[in-house]
């Protein structure tokens, strides 16, 4: 009997995810052609594959997977989180004119109209006190 030893190996070789296949799986988001944020205030329901679970955050790919996974990350949404945060509480927000939410696909995900916002200051109602050194 004759035994074959094969060795393949694979150097320098990128690997990229279909994050956009991922995205528009109607399995783990239903209507994923529709912009839906409120998909993700539902509880978790699981789906045919284990490692997926439907209406999930943690299925969004934006940020790679795996070992490879952003390093920023978790930096990146903190910082979103208190910029939006900080403009909320000093600021009121209003549309100026009609709000259309419909898609245009670009190179990313766009709106088809851009709606200007108009920010006003909101009254301050902190009251700093100077500190008294000795």
């Amino acid at each position: 009997m004759l035994r074959v030893r094969i060795r393949i190996r694979i150097s320098q070789v990128a690997v990229f995810m279909n994050v956009y296949a991922i995205h528009h799986d109607p399995n783990l988001f239903p209507n994923p052609e529709v912009f839906d944020p409120s998909r993700f205030l539902s509880p978790p329901t699981p789906v045919a594959n284990a490692d997926l679970v439907q209406n999930d955050a943690t299925n969004l790919y934006t940020f790679g997977a795996g070992r490879r996974i952003c390093v920023g990350m978790h930096l990146g949404i903190t910082e979103v989180q208190l910029a939006v945060g900080c403009l909320l509480q000093c600021f009121s927000i209003q549309a100026r004119g009609p709000c259309d939410l419909t898609e245009k696909l670009h190179l990313t995900m766009g709106p088809k109209t851009i709606t200007p916002l108009v920010f006003a200051p909101r009254p301050k109602s902190a009251h700093l006190i100077p500190s008294q050194t000795p």
